[in-house]
């Protein structure tokens, strides 16, 4: 065989050699439990619905408390537990703005309203109730709830004589009663308020319905302060004929606007 033989031969062997193959191998990740559950029929799937509604729940309630009463160490705690719990700061802050417009909070539930007992302001209410139904007065005398305020309005005809600022005698036993609930609850504040109809003054001691009704409302204070109820707790005012509950156009709406408020507050 000569060498162009040869060459050749080799050439040809050369040709049929097979080319070496790239083999690509796909290799599926590991799956952690949460993909096996949420890829698969799993019969637990429903725990992670379960899971985000429970802590949303959770953000939530604890939103409600931190706006039950707005200390101030206490909504900051509760707004970086939203703030870890979310992952987003935008959330807490816009949080933040809606409560700082809140001017005044909510009040704090109280252990007798945990535990389902009475509170303490719908037993002052009944006990006013009682006074207004013993003494036979239901016609002078009104009492209600406004929120979490006790509104106490007495008509100015068994309180003063027209256009006259001192105490009448007939008030001395309704007051007598009413004093024993101020004494037995020193947890409210009282506003006395006093207003009067629309008629123009004609006095030189009290030139405006202004001036009558802020004189009448001292005198009220001034008759249970000197009976021992605290000064501080008790302040008043006068709104002249700018706060009616009835139109002035009858005698008998004139005479319900004629009138004292005491408004009981829990002081804070």
């Amino acid at each position: 065989m000569t060498e162009n033989d040869k060459k050749q031969v080799s050439d040809e062997e050369q040709d049929t050699t097979e080319a070496p193959v790239t083999r690509i191998i796909y290799r599926t990740p590991n799956k952690n439990v949460i993909d096996e559950i949420v890829e698969g029929d799993d019969g637990r799937a429903w725990l992670m619905t379960f899971t985000d509604l429970m802590m949303l729940l959770l953000v939530f309630f604890i939103l409600l408390y931190s706006m039950s009463s707005l200390k101030l160490e206490r909504f900051r705690e509760a707004m970086a537990s939203i703030q870890s719990a979310l992952g987003n700061k935008d959330v807490v802050y816009v949080v933040k703005e809606v409560v700082r417009e809140v001017q005044t909070p909510a009040p704090e539930i109280t252990l007798e309203e945990a535990a389902g007992i009475r509170p303490r302001d719908d037993k002052a209410l009944k006990e006013i109730e009682e006074i207004i139904q013993d003494q036979d007065i239901g016609q002078f005398v009104r009492v209600y709830k406004q929120g979490e305020k006790i509104i106490i309005q007495i008509r100015g005809s068994i309180l003063f004589q027209s256009s006259q600022a001192r105490l009448t005698p007939t008030v001395e036993p309704v007051f007598a009663e009413v004093l024993k609930v101020f004494e037995n609850y020193p947890e409210y504040s009282i506003n006395i308020k006093g207003h009067t109809d629309n008629r123009p003054m004609n006095s030189s001691i009290y030139p405006s319905n202004w001036e009558l009704s802020t004189a009448r409302a001292a005198s009220v204070l001034r008759w249970f302060v000197e009976r021992g109820i605290d000064p501080h707790r008790m302040t008043a005012s006068g709104y002249a004929d700018y706060m009616p509950i009835a139109p002035n156009d009858t005698p008998e709406d004139r005479a319900r606007n004629r009138r004292v408020e005491f408004v009981l507050e829990k002081e804070l």
